[in-house]
């Protein structure tokens, strides 16, 4: 495996960690090499895995969902439309401020905004009393508005400027699972779009905080309410026209009101995201091993939302098992992914070991669990869950399309206390 670039994040509440954990180094999926992974062993020992610092402090936020449980599984609502382009939601000659050197005061760095030029900062708002995230951006990178960035970067794929018409749009429907915009100001020499801050971090943080439970039984049931939300929050783009593109582990915040509140997840980074649903193959966006095969085709369109649904399914495996399936979904490029696409996602988890591990992937997962990944990772769109956001979706042969929501894991989670009790007999 090549060498990694890494970078720092520093948690702001340092005080409530172990000394030696107060900062902590994080390795995303963009600096991963990739790597000859041999179908006959499928070992993760060649990829880099899931890494995180400790997260930050706690900001105010409105609690403002109940319980994820059974109840609360969405049924097809019916919507407003979206806007036509995300980026008209927000009209920088009005709404961007000048920005004012007191206001906002310095905290600690949370990461680098690379594909921005810029960086993201935990800040105390000195007028309202609260923590929040800034992301600043130079000017000369951002420019004044939407018009003026494409003339000045023509066929990059980072917008900034729908990434903030998304936000003001999805705040003006009380969409429930991302950050509250609070501003947007600009200076001399950068532009700062301040946001609710996400005291949880990232998903790479909330999956790798100091005593979270291993790959298993109770990593499952940890995990299943913000894998409810997220399911949730994905049905709702789309039930807006809106498809994200670059659904990931960094592109996902936990947030929670208190200690004892439920966690709660947000999906940010709406900047490579579409209000079209089928979209040219070739304009394939977002990260490497999220990416689904048919984006891949150089000939034909592909449909976004089964495109996000595949995304969705590298998260769910990689927050389950705490690494990468694979590090590409070019399967000329990644033997795993190759080996996957050939013989089924079922016989892959078999096959592939966990790391430092001889045991499979799916001694650590539930059947149900791996039936649900299957249907998330399906190779072929045409047989991929849906997210029941389209009313009648009909497969090829006339019938309606399967849904997450029938799904085993998701209506009747399994049941691990047999499985529990001989893990924990085997580590006495």
């Amino acid at each position: 495996m090549g060498a990694k670039r890494e970078k720092k994040h520093e948690g702001y509440r340092k005080n409530d960690l172990p000394e030696a954990t107060s900062t902590m180094t994080i390795t995303t999926q963009a600096t991963l090499a990739a790597t000859d992974c041999k179908p006959t062993e499928l070992s993760n020992s060649a990829y880099g895995g899931l890494k995180a610092t400790s997260a930050g402090s706690a900001a105010s936020t409105i609690d403002t969902l109940g319980p994820t449980t059974l109840d609360t599984l969405p049924q097809m609502v019916v919507v407003d439309e979206g806007p036509e382009e995300l980026h008209n939601a927000f009209d920088p000659a009005m709404e961007v401020h000048r920005s004012d050197p007191t206001r906002f005061k310095n905290v600690s760095f949370l990461q680098e905004a690379e594909r921005n030029h810029g960086t993201v900062s935990l800040m105390w708002d000195t007028w309202e009393n609260r923590y929040v995230a800034v992301k600043a951006m130079p000017n000369y990178w951002v420019k004044t508005c939407h018009t003026e960035f494409l003339e000045c970067h023509p066929g990059n794929t980072e917008l900034p400027w729908q990434d903030i018409g998304a936000l003001k749009f999805l705040n003006s429907v009380n969409f429930p699972y991302t950050v509250q915009l609070l501003g947007v100001y600009q200076g001399d020499e950068q532009t700062e779009v301040v946001t609710t801050y996400a005291n949880e971090g990232d998903f790479f943080v909330w999956a790798n905080q100091p005593g979270n439970e291993a790959p298993g039984p109770k990593r499952e049931a940890m995990v299943r309410p913000l894998a409810i939300q997220l399911l949730k929050a994905v049905q709702l783009l789309h039930q807006y026209s809106i498809v994200h593109r670059d659904i990931s582990m960094e592109n996902l915040l936990v947030s929670k009101h208190s200690e004892d509140a439920e966690s709660r997840l947000w999906i940010m980074d709406f900047a490579m995201s579409t209000v079209q649903r089928y979209l040219e193959c070739s304009e394939g966006r977002g990260k490497k091993s999220y990416q689904a095969p048919e984006t891949h085709d150089r000939d034909g369109r592909c449909d976004g939302y089964l495109v996000d649904v595949f995304s969705i399914g590298v998260v769910m495996y990689c927050v389950l098992v705490n690494d990468y399936p694979w590090i590409s979904t070019n399967s000329g490029n990644d033997k795993c992914f190759a080996y996957m696409q050939e013989y089924g996602f079922r016989s892959y988890v078999h096959k592939r070991k966990l790391r430092g591990s001889h045991a499979s992937v799916a001694s650590v997962l539930s059947d149900s669990a791996i039936d649900l990944l299957s249907g998330l990772l399906q190779p072929d769109p045409d047989k991929r869950l849906t997210l029941a956001e389209v009313e009648g979706w009909l497969d090829d042969d006339g019938l309606p399309r399967r849904t997450v929501w029938e799904e085993e894991w998701l209506t009747f989670p399994p049941d691990h206390s047999a499985d529990t009790q001989e893990q924990e007999q085997e580590q006495d």
